[in-house]
């Protein structure tokens, strides 16, 4: 290991012969994952996103609308935020997955989609009913 802090996280799932799956993880990175290093990428994406500030007075109506659908292709845009895996990040549960997830809805277009892949939570932890941020908040 040359760089301590550049770890990763590894699973290894391995299939066994009588069809049982297995799961070995360790979290290195993940334990030092943050919700403000997510926070800080998704408001990067979002100011890559809003384009330049321009004065179109001198446009006409259709220049104006040809220069935003321009741009609107060139940029960066968002409609969807996928969180996976929170119970393998120990510092992004509870208030600070919320948290999380209520930042990726403001720099998504229109509030977007956001989920949460809960893959491996055990099943008596987790009733598989959708929750609204509401919900999760209580």
């Amino acid at each position: 290991l040359k760089d301590r802090s550049a770890r990763t996280a590894l699973a290894v799932l391995p299939i066994y012969d009588d069809g049982r799956r297995g799961c070995f993880f360790d979290a290195a990175g993940n334990s030092d994952f943050s919700p403000i290093e997510v926070v800080e990428t998704l408001n990067s994406i979002a100011s890559r996103s809003s384009g330049p500030s321009v004065n179109f007075s001198h446009l006409s109506a259709e220049e104006s609308e040809n220069y935003h659908a321009d741009l609107e292709q060139m940029s960066p845009v968002c409609g969807a935020f996928l969180f996976g895996y929170p119970h393998l990040l120990p510092l992004i549960q509870g208030e600070k997955l919320l948290q999380v997830l209520l930042e990726a809805r403001g720099v998504l277009i229109d509030g977007g989609i956001t989920a949460v892949d809960l893959n491996g939570v055990p099943e008596d932890l987790f009733d598989g009913r959708p929750r609204t941020a509401r919900e999760l908040r209580a």
